[in-house]
């Protein structure tokens, strides 16, 4: 390690030759890293503060029940720390723990500075559309997710990094109701300046046409 350089480790049990008795006992105090490299993080001369938080939150939350797991992931959406928001919108994803209370926040977000966050929030938004809708009181069923689809258009259309367009497109063609943006879509894919945004758009239309 290089001096005075910070590191967050995360270690397991050195299991390598303790099956027998005796190696186990010698070996009770020996550890390494999780995953290999992947079990360490080096701490940034600025904003460690944020990655120590995120820290001690997510061991706080992988302590409970996998229900309560769930809402308090989503309960970490409130949060204004960035470290924190990725980590928790990565295991919302991985865990399809998506719900519709869940809207207003990843709208907010959509809007944000960070493009990291835009991306991650639209793979949730992505998996929203595509599940069933909840009846609505005004008999119109997607009426809590028209906001979402308004606001990912939105990033499919102007947002200045071509990644996070791209991502809109995905969850553009998860939307249920195909004819509603298909001409969206046709427009993307024709006059989107950066050839991977292009390439999804095209790939939406193909699927939609295959899928009929």
């Amino acid at each position: 390690f290089p001096a005075e350089q910070e590191e967050i480790l995360f270690l397991v049990p050195y299991t390598q030759g303790s099956r027998r008795g005796s190696a186990r006992k010698r070996n009770k105090n020996l550890f390494e890293l999780y995953l290999g490299a992947r079990g360490r993080i080096t701490v940034p001369a600025e904003g460690a503060g944020a990655i120590f938080e995120a820290l001690r939150r997510l061991a706080a939350v992988a302590l409970l029940d996998p229900a309560s797991q769930t809402a308090a992931l989503q309960g970490l959406l409130d949060s204004e720390n960035p470290a924190l928001l990725e980590a928790a919108l990565d295991e919302i994803e991985r865990m399809r723990a998506v719900s519709e209370p869940l809207y207003p926040r990843l709208i907010h977000l959509l809007q944000g500075p960070s493009p990291g966050l835009r991306i991650r929030s639209l793979r949730l938004v992505a998996l929203l559309f595509l599940q069933p809708p909840a009846t609505a009181q005004d008999g119109d069923p997607l009426g809590n997710a028209r906001e979402a689809l308004a606001a990912t258009l939105e990033r499919a259309r102007n947002d200045g990094d071509e990644t996070v367009r791209a991502e809109a497109v995905v969850a553009l063609a998860a939307w249920p109701e195909r004819a509603e943006v298909e001409g969206d879509l046709r427009a993307i894919a024709e006059s989107d300046p950066a050839q991977a945004v292009r390439y999804e758009a095209q790939r939406a239309l193909l699927e939609r046409t295959q899928g009929h």
